[in-house]
């Protein structure tokens, strides 16, 4: 390996340095005019003078714009016995690694390539910053090339967002379904081709948001929610909102905005995001199912101090991805019984949802919307199974057993949760508990899973959502 130092850590310091380190050099760092002497040389890459002259250097790189300047510490290594030829003077401003690294390697070749360049060049380096400032106006040419791309993309692509620009031109962006999420600021949404119509955010269906800023006298009913409001394992007619639009007919407008995998939180940060802008008049969530299977594998600190709970598979593992990380998540052992945050109970999970759902009211009433909160119906909550409902639920607990063990352990605890939540809310005259439709049922209201109705049990939940409103003359 070879030994260079970079000579100064101004503006032409941080251009060599951050263009040396795509090889595999032993870089250091000496500038005059700060203080590195307590930094041992092997703990980082800034060392003083006289740490770096007991070493054998192959090359030093005066990286100082002024030449009067580089000329005069030429003289000091020089007088401090380093040879001539070792020494040479960078000047070069304009290289951004972060933008040109991509273009290095077909410029200059291997690391042992570059050093026979740099150590065959003269003091001013006059071959190589020709060979740099052909490739840097290479990459201004390909800017132009990327603005012209770009065009042609906008054009083609006129009524997506860039971040479904950016996915669409990804490797994912033509895959069958992957379970890709698209992190907006402020919000994600998952990808699908179950139900595509709108490639902005993925919603069951398109939604014109135009025409809803325009929408005149009618009452806007924005409903929000996880898988269970979403369905995607049925026609978008038998989900809550099909249901809502075949009673209420033309009367109000109603949208789905449902995401699989949202908790309260995430349902909150979307309505900020998207639809406090249209001050829908009425707002409704439908939760519990994902706070409660999510709550106990999200992290401590966001859970118990910021009230926060969220989906790790969105946020945790896709970071974890991103930035190669080695870190083991709770996600990963799924089929570890134990494989949860045993520092979050079940109040601080309960409290961060109250938290979180106060918070949800307050914007919409904000916003000038009245707002209704739903405990969805969930099948541990249903007193009598149907055979049907025995049989998936057996099958889901073995999937689960597999890839999420400790989910069994909540879904069992789910009646307890939901009565000490309610308990928590004490008298809210906006939470409605939907299992009290579902309790005494012995038809089939579940498929799927625990959490997803069925067209029938959604069509029930539809019908006393409805209830409630023209009751409370919303509607």
């Amino acid at each position: 390996m070879k030994n260079i130092v970079v000579y100064g850590y101004g503006w032409t310091g941080v251009r060599i340095y951050s263009f040396l380190k795509n090889f595999d050099f032993q870089i250091f760092i000496v500038d005059d005019s700060l203080d590195f002497s307590n930094f041992p040389i092997y703990d980082s890459n800034f060392a003083s003078l006289d740490d770096v002259l007991k070493y054998d250097i192959d090359l030093f790189l005066i990286a100082i714009l002024d030449d009067d300047i580089a000329i005069s510490v030429l003289r000091k290594l020089e007088n401090l016995g380093v040879s001539t030829n070792k020494i040479k003077h960078f000047y070069n401003k304009d290289y951004k690694d972060r933008s040109m690294k991509y273009l290095i390697k077909s410029f200059f070749g291997s690391r042992d390539k570059l050093f026979s360049m740099l150590s065959a060049d003269g003091f001013e380096l006059q071959k190589f910053h020709s060979r740099l400032s052909d490739m840097i106006h290479h990459h201004r040419s390909n800017k132009h090339k990327f603005l012209d791309n770009r065009s042609r993309i906008d054009n083609t692509l006129k009524e997506n967002t860039i971040f479904s620009k950016i996915f669409s031109l990804s490797d994912y962006g033509f895959a069958p379904f992957i379970g890709t999420w698209i992190n907006y600021p402020g919000f994600c949404v998952a990808t699908t081709n179950a139900k595509d119509s709108d490639k902005n955010f993925y919603f069951i269906e398109k939604i014109d948001f135009e025409s809803l800023i325009n929408r005149g006298d009618k009452k806007l009913i924005a409903c929000f929610g996880n898988s269970a409001l979403r369905v995607e394992y049925l026609p978008t007619k038998d989900s809550i909102t099909g249901h809502m639009k075949e009673i209420l007919g033309d009367s109000c407008i109603i949208i789905n905005l449902g995401v699989t995998g949202y908790t309260i939180y995430e349902q909150m940060m979307l309505y900020n995001a998207l639809i406090y802008p249209l001050k829908p008049d009425v707002v409704l969530s439908f939760f519990a199912g994902t706070d409660f299977r999510v709550g106990n594998v999200s992290d401590t600190i966001m859970t118990k101090t910021f009230k926060m709970i969220y989906t790790p598979g969105v946020y945790e593992i896709n970071y974890k991805m991103a930035i190669n990380s080695k870190m083991p998540l709770y996600t990963d052992m799924g089929h570890l019984k134990d494989a949860i945050n045993h520092d979050i109970t079940d109040d601080d999970i309960l409290l961060a949802m109250k938290t979180r759902l106060e918070q949800f009211r307050a914007y919409t009433s904000a916003g000038g919307g009245a707002f209704f909160a739903f405990l969805q119906p969930l099948l541990p909550c249903k007193l009598e199974w149907s055979k049907d409902e025995v049989d998936m639920r057996l099958k889901e607990e073995k999937l689960l057993g597999l890839r999420g063990a400790y989910q069994n352990a909540v879904i069992d605890k789910t009646p307890k949760l939901i009565a000490a939540f309610k308990e928590l809310m004490g008298d809210c005259d906006y939470l409605y508990d939907l299992n009290d439709l579902i309790r005494n049922s012995k038809e089939s209201i579940f498929t799927k899973n625990w959490i997803h109705c069925n067209s029938r049990g959604n069509s029930i939940v539809a019908n006393s959502v409805v209830e409630i409103l023209r009751k409370d003359n919303i509607i």
